[in-house]
Order: structure tokens, then C-alpha cells, then sequence
């Protein structure tokens, strides 16, 4: 599928290198894929060269004190659906994909993004439990089937998945409570909502170590209409997951905050990217005007 055969895509939000894993629902208004593509993709368009590191810049500022810091005219780039097995040992199935990577010659956020039922439903879960492969507890005898003396069976081999190395590089980022053994009855601390935002959290680290980033972050947009559930589980993930020095690197803002910044430019591109972005979230969410 190209730009031209979604219709809830805006016009200038690919480029023609772009080689998208486009989701199953990409091409309903309600995708969260086709927003936010719409939203990161577009602002690496030619015509927007010589704004882009303002609306970067002001966007991530607003979520983290730190970057906002930094010279107002370092260069940022773009880049959206962006996997890297690499970073976790992810090889052999599904790697983490960030939606969008916003990366300076300091810095590096990884964009995730959420529109209306994905928003309502809150962050990814772990699939093991779900599928019935494990008891939904981090400790010996949590794997179904098999003699695996592993804690977590993403920590194994199975087929030509690789051993993810979420454990052993969350240890640098994570309090000590989240590896302590549990037994039948407990549920891991990793199983719910904090999955997709641990796999998140540790991509952007894992990046920003191996690129000698100073600074790393994981930036969570969505509408302020559909936060209410993400905004408890960011604040869960960072209170009980996080060491206490890292709870600052992962924050949520609004698409209204990105439609803000873009409104503000005398730019073409990016006051139809806001008016576009405007008019998505009305029609979807049934904004009243």
C-alpha cells in the first residue's frame, strides 16, 4: 500500500524509500498507525527543512526539561516504524517497532503513539500468559511445558526466536522489587500494560548506549481526550518499574500540543498537517467543534 491508497493518510507523510509494516487496520479512520505516520512522517518532507528542529525541538521540550536545554539549533531527525533486532536480541520473530524515532547528535525519543481504541485499551501485554505459555509470574517453574529452569520464557529459546534480553538490560533501569523470584499466585511485574512500555524504554536506553547519546526518553502522545488509562499506566510503570533517577525519561503529551506547535508556523505544510490532524481526532473522536 502507498500514500495514495489510504485515505486516512496525509499527503506528504512518506517518503519513497518508506518501507512500512503496515498494521492489519492501517486503512480505517480510527488507526492509530495512520495518524501518527501522518503526524512524524510529514514533518521529514523537503518543505518543512527549515522548521523541523523548532516543532521537534518545542514537542519533545514540552515532555522532557532536560532536551529543552539543549542549543535550540541542533538538528533532529525523523524516522517512523523503526526496528533494530540488534539492541534486545530480538531476531526470529516480531522485534520491538518504535513508531518514531526522534534523534539529535544528543539525544534520542522514542514516539509511542496511541489514537482511540488502543488508547482506551491502554499499552501492550505480554503474549506468553495470554497464550496460555506461561503462569504470569517471574520465577522457577513459570514456564508451561518443558524443562526450561528459566524465570521467563522470553529469556529462551524457542524455534528461531532468540532469548530476549529485556531482564538483563532492564537491571541498569529497573528497582531492585522487579527481580525478585515469585511464586504461583504472583503476577509479574512486566505482564500488563508495562510490557510494551518496558520493550520501549530499554530500546531507547539500548540506543542512546550504543550511539553515545547523552540523553534518552520514550515520549507517549496521544489525544487528551482518550489519556486517562495511559496516563495511570505511565505513572504505574514509572513508580513501581523505574529506578527512581530514571522516572523522569518516559512522559506523556498530546497530539493537541503537536497541533499547537504546528499552527504556530507561517508554513504551509505545517498548518495543513494541523488541520489535518485537527479534523482526524474531531471526526474519530467526536470532538465537538
Amino acid at each position: 500500500m502507498n500514500q495514495n491508497q489510504n485515505p486516512y493518510l496525509f499527503d506528504r507523510a512518506l517518503q519513497p524509500d518508506d518501507n512500512i509494516k503496515w498494521h492489519k487496520f492501517s486503512e480505517s479512520e480510527n488507526s492509530s498507525q495512520a495518524l501518527c505516520i501522518s503526524a512524524f512522517g510529514t514533518l521529514r518532507d523537503a518543505t518543512l527543512n527549515s522548521i523541523r528542529e523548532n516543532i521537534v525541538g518545542s514537542l519533545v521540550g514540552l515532555a522532557f526539561s532536560d532536551m529543552e536545554k539543549a542549543p535550540k539549533r541542533k538538528r533532529w531527525d525523523v524516522g517512523i516504524e523503526v526496528e533494530d533486532p540488534q539492541l534486545m536480541n530480538e531476531y526470529g520473530s516480531q522485534p520491538t517497532s518504535v513508531d518514531a524515532l526522534l534523534t539529535s547528535s544528543e539525544e534520542v525519543v522514542a514516539v509511542e503513539s496511541k489514537f482511540q481504541s488502543d488508547a482506551r485499551d491502554g499499552f501492550g501485554t505480554c503474549s506468553q500468559p495470554r497464550n496460555g505459555l506461561c503462569n504470569g509470574f517471574y520465577g522457577p517453574g513459570s514456564i508451561n511445558g518443558g524443562k526450561s529452569s528459566a524465570w521467563c520464557r522470553l529469556e529462551t529459546w524457542d524455534g528461531k526466536r532468540t532469548p530476549r534480553l529485556y531482564w538483563a538490560i532492564g537491571r541498569q533501569y529497573f528497582q531492585p522489587s522487579t527481580f525478585l523470584m515469585q511464586s504461583s499466585g504472583d503476577t509479574c511485574p512486566l505482564r500488563h500494560g508495562s510490557y510494551q512500555l518496558m520493550r520501549n524504554f530499554l530500546f531507547a536506553a539500548s540506543y542512546a548506549k550504543r550511539e553515545q547519546k547523552s540523553k534518552f526518553g520514550v515520549l507517549v502522545i496521544c489525544s487528551k481526550r482518550r489519556s486517562k488509562k495511559l496516563i495511570e499506566q505511565v505513572h504505574q510503570f514509572r513508580s513501581e518499574v523505574l529506578l527512581p533517577e530514571f522516572r523522569e525519561n518516559i512522559n506523556l503529551c498530546y497530539y493537541e500540543d503537536l497541533i499547537t506547535i504546528l499552527e504556530k508556523s507561517e508554513n504551509s505544510t505545517a498548518k495543513d498537517l494541523a488541520t489535518y490532524l485537527e479534523m482526524r481526532i474531531q471526526t474519530v473522536l467526536k470532538i465537538e467543534q
